[in-house]
């Protein structure tokens, strides 16, 4: 596997992130299904199956990158380093995450205030 780069911590590295052609973070569903195959990548390891469905249920990707994700089920099941992992494997580093949690993507370019998710630039 290729080494990850460091994860954004400001708007503007998100967006060259999103520019880049970075493949060693969670860009897509599909990339999503393979970290979770994988027992060294799966970011919820330990967390239960319903949470971990519902967290997939409600991911969103768009412009090769994270729009919007609910977390409020797993965030209870890991521990603040497991919590910035799970961002880390979407390019997000935790500065980035708290700018833009509280937040739902619920339309192409509109996020509004919603506890326990997180909605990108890149809605």
């Amino acid at each position: 596997m290729a080494k990850q780069h460091k994860p954004a911590e400001t708007e503007r590295e998100w967006w060259a992130f999103l520019k880049s052609k970075d493949h060693t973070v969670i860009r897509s569903m599909k990339d999503w299904r393979a970290a979770l195959a994988d027992p060294e990548r799966n970011p919820l390891k330990g967390c239960d199956s319903k949470s971990v469905a519902n967290f997939t249920k409600n991911l969103k990707f768009r412009n090769g990158g994270l729009a919007h994700a609910n977390y409020g089920e797993v965030a209870s099941q890991l521990n603040y380093a497991q919590f910035a992992l799970l961002w880390a494997g979407f390019g997000l580093g935790m500065g980035i995450f708290n700018d833009h949690d509280g937040f739902e993507c619920s339309g192409k370019g509109n996020c509004k205030e919603a506890q326990h998710n997180i909605c990108t630039s890149n809605c």
